[in-house]
């Protein structure tokens, strides 16, 4: 009896390994089931696209200052316009017998810039805004000295080369009738010396005028 439940007892167990030897081979012989799950694929950056700019060699930008010089030099060549201190500026004569000009003098000081206009029925007015009514035949005697030192036949310019420095500049013009005259000078300037003459004759009369 006792051997019959040894003997039991065995075939169970040798069963249950029977058992889980099959389950084993069953379980290997399988196929590996695949993942279905997706793995998102890497972003590459986004690329700026970069247009490299040329680099002019040092003769190239040489030759670009040298031209550019260049066009400078032929402007200024080109220029219309008067070299500073050569040419005064346009004045209006109207019904004045008589215009005179004073510029200059010390640098910075542009108080001494004044403009006198005479006329034959004795006004006379400067740019500053004073006025005048003064004697018809001293006005007219003025011009007549003016015209009698041969400012008809004066230059239009006495100027010089050198402007400077701190001298005033003169402009002269006298109307009479239909012809004009006008003649512009600067301190010791190499003009004829009735010119000057006639500009001491202009000071004198502005001199004698009423403050």
């Amino acid at each position: 009896m006792k051997r019959l439940k040894i003997g039991y007892r065995l075939g169970v167990w040798l069963a249950l390994l029977l058992l889980l030897a099959a389950c084993t081979a069953t379980t290997a012989n399988e196929p590996a089931v695949e993942s279905t799950a997706v793995l998102p694929e890497e972003t590459a950056p986004a690329l700026t696209s970069v247009t490299s700019t040329p680099t002019a060699s040092p003769a190239a930008t040489a030759l670009a200052t040298s031209d550019s010089s260049t066009d400078n030099a032929n402007n200024a060549n080109n220029s219309n316009d008067p070299a500073p201190g050569k040419e005064e500026a346009d004045l209006e004569v109207g019904d004045a017998v008589l215009v005179f000009q004073r510029t200059g003098g010390l640098m910075g000081i542009r108080s001494n810039d004044q403009t006198w206009h005479f006329y034959a029925d004795g006004r006379v007015t400067v740019s500053d805004g004073r006025s005048w009514e003064t004697d018809p035949e001293a006005v007219n005697a003025l011009v007549d000295n003016i015209l009698g030192l041969g400012f008809a036949d004066f230059a239009a310019s006495y100027m010089p080369e050198d402007t400077c420095c701190d001298r005033f500049t003169y402009t002269l013009i006298v109307q009479d009738g239909e012809k004009v005259y006008k003649a512009t000078t600067m301190d010791d300037a190499n003009a004829p010396t009735e010119l000057f003459q006639a500009i001491d004759l202009i000071n004198e009369f502005i001199l004698s005028l009423p403050t």
